[in-house]
C-alpha cells in the first residue's frame, strides 16, 4: 500500500480529507472502506488499490498493465485475468450509477476508466 500511494502522490496530489468523492460514492483509501449512498462496504486491499487508481483520473482510462502494477503489484501475463476478476468483483461490490450507467467501464483490450 505505501509504494501505491508513494505512486499516486507523484502523480495526482492527495486530497486533504483523505476521501475520494464521485457523485454518491466516498472512498476512504487509507480505511479501505468505500460508500454508496451512505451504505459502507469494505474492499478487499488489491480493490482498493484499483478503485483508488480509477478515482483519481475519472474518464481517463488507465492501461491494464499499469492498473495490474498499481493494484496487484506486477505485471499481467499473457492469459492472466485476475485483474478482470478484480474489477469484476469491484463492479459488483460498488453497483451502477443511480441511472443505470456503469461506473467502471472496459475498454476491450486497452483497460478500465471511472465513468462520471
Amino acid at each position: 500500500t505505501s509504494g501505491l500511494r508513494a505512486v499516486l502522490r507523484r502523480s495526482h496530489p492527495v486530497a486533504s480529507s483523505s476521501q475520494l468523492e464521485l457523485g454518491d460514492l466516498t472512498f476512504s483509501p487509507m480505511r479501505g472502506v468505500v460508500s454508496v449512498d451512505e451504505k459502507e462496504l469494505t474492499l478487499t486491499v488489491s480493490e482498493s488499490r484499483l478503485l483508488e487508481a480509477l478515482m483519481r483520473q475519472p474518464g481517463e482510462p488507465l492501461d491494464k498493465q499499469e492498473l495490474a502494477q498499481l493494484a496487484l503489484g506486477r505485471k499481467l501475463t499473457l492469459y492472466d485475468r485476475s485483474l478482470d476478476m478484480h474489477v469484476s468483483n469491484l463492479r459488483k461490490k460498488i453497483g451502477p450509477h443511480s441511472d443505470g450507467r456503469p461506473r467502471i467501464v472496459a475498454l476491450r483490450s486497452r483497460g478500465y476508466y471511472y465513468a462520471l
